[in-house]
């Protein structure tokens, strides 16, 4: 484990109380704490988008194929919220040989949106059963990977009803991959 949940929780509570945000749903920041842990958990290093928003938080995970309206949504003046965005990055400590430490850096709205778009990496199968872990495909309810008995075509058309096409473009590119093996 890289024991990372709390020391990235301290960085988050520090940048809120600097930029006074949230005002209300400050309860999101324990919310982000929990996710936090959830992802250490998972063992998997990870990078995210964090939304510091007058209402609350978003933290997003990165390159895992959760739909990006997440942040998108809260990347338009017509919100009426005061938004700040941040990119929270994994690095190589320079004082601990071997340990990862964690960056939290002001971005612009552009640079979220450009990184919540990011794409996932390897095979859609192996994304789609990690973000059934994390319960990264539904706002309530994540289904289990094996609710779609039919595989990767029924994931498909459940991405394309959720209107997550990155997670669409992901499963064809691994269906080419499969095809052509």
């Amino acid at each position: 484990m890289f024991n990372f949940a709390k020391k990235v929780h301290a960085l988050l509570v520090e940048q809120s109380d600097k930029s006074k945000l949230p005002i209300a749903y400050r309860s999101d920041i324990s919310a982000d704490l929990d996710s936090l842990l959830k992802y250490e958990r998972s063992g998997a290093v990870m990078e995210f988008v964090w939304l510091l928003r007058e209402c609350g938080t978003v933290l997003f995970p990165i390159r895992v194929g959760a739909s990006p309206v997440h942040v998108t949504h809260w990347l338009d003046e017509k919100n009426g919220q005061i938004v700040e965005a941040y990119h929270l990055t994994a690095v190589k400590s320079l004082i601990e040989p071997g340990a990862i430490e964690y960056q939290l850096k002001p971005i612009g709205w552009a640079e979220a949106s450009r990184l919540a778009n990011l794409r996932p990496t390897g095979n859609a199968i192996d994304t789609i059963k990690f973000g059934c872990d994390m319960g990264f495909w539904s706002t309530f309810s994540t289904p289990s990977y094996e609710d779609f008995a039919g595989g990767l075509p029924e994931w498909r058309k459940y991405f394309a009803m959720s209107s997550n096409q990155m997670m669409v473009d992901h499963i064809d590119t691994t269906l080419r991959k499969l095809r052509a093996a």
